[in-house]
């Protein structure tokens, strides 16, 4: 079946009741089908937050696509935050996880606020992709029967307008499947550390009215085979320099597979994809000016 839920004008509040310690039970899932097994994404769920809608997680687990169910939240504006504020000396924490245990799911922002905060001490995790059960330190609210490690889960975060704040969360991409965290359009994003495994794609697709730089983050790193991939073909201005992503921290880009996608009138070899400039980390996408001509002495 297929079920529906807008958020428009009021407020969703999902938080646990009673003490910290029992928060593990607190949680929203959106597509879960983890007590069906028989034929695969049979379930749909899909939780839209417009205009002045407001969702608010208080120390509560948010899964999208547990499975045998595709889940999907578009956010077109108000404002949605996740908030795992840890009252306890442990390493517990409440996590985002966008496609588990084979499932599909997707957030896409395109308008809006999304706020994922944390303790001081102990980062939220954001898994796009899948995720082991040990991942979710027993505090998931959406423990599933079915067994996650198969690879099969599929997970898309896409912040293509509006605001991602997860400056205390550490985003996590292809854990258990394939996953894309997408950041375009007039969107951006922040967030502590950001890790794309060999089943993951950072993407990153701008147009002429983004806002530089898309992606902010204090820790990038990429393993064997994990793909950068880099789409202009929503850029009409031309721009020598675009400056795509702001790292502050380590930045390991050694491995990644750098794919690019360019409008048809542009050569490939008139482009290049640079990690360092001026003294400072981060991804940027240049092509000269027709006609310039560069002198390297």
């Amino acid at each position: 079946g297929t079920g529906v839920v807008k958020v428009v004008a009021g407020a969703l509040t999902v938080s646990p009741q009673g003490h910290a310690w029992n928060s593990s039970w607190s949680g929203l899932s959106v597509g879960m089908g983890c007590l069906v097994s028989s034929e695969k994404n049979c379930l749909v769920g899909r939780l839209e937050v417009l205009e002045n809608g407001r969702v608010s997680l208080g120390m509560s687990s948010l899964g999208i696509g547990i499975g045998c169910a595709d889940g999907m939240v578009l956010q077109r504006g108000g404002a949605f935050s996740h908030a795992s504020a840890i009252t306890r000396e442990d390493t517990r924490y409440m996590p985002v996880v966008v496609g588990y245990a084979g499932g599909v799911g997707a957030y896409v922002l395109s308008n809006g606020t999304l706020t994922v905060t944390a303790s001081d001490t102990v980062h939220n995790k954001i898994f796009v992709g899948g995720c082991l059960s040990d991942d979710l330190n027993r505090q998931c609210a959406f423990a599933c029967k079915v067994s996650p490690g198969s690879g099969m889960s599929r997970g898309l975060l896409a912040v293509r307008g509006g605001t991602m704040t997860a400056a205390q969360s550490d985003v996590v991409v292809g854990k258990d499947g394939v996953g894309i965290f997408e950041l375009g359009g007039t969107g951006v994003a922040t967030v502590s550390k950001l890790d794309v495994l060999p089943t993951g794609m950072l993407l990153f697709a701008p147009n002429d009215g983004m806002v530089s730089p898309l992606l902010t983050v204090k820790d990038l790193a990429f393993s064997d085979n994990a793909i950068l991939k880099i789409d202009m073909t929503g850029l009409t201005k031309h721009n020598a320099w675009t400056k795509l992503a702001a790292v502050s921290g380590t930045f390991d880009v050694a491995n990644a597979a750098v794919e690019l996608t360019l409008p048809a009138d542009w050569k490939a070899k008139d482009c290049e994809v640079v990690f360092e400039r001026n003294g400072e980390k981060g991804i940027w996408f240049r092509r000269p000016k027709a006609g310039m001509v560069l002198l390297f002495r």
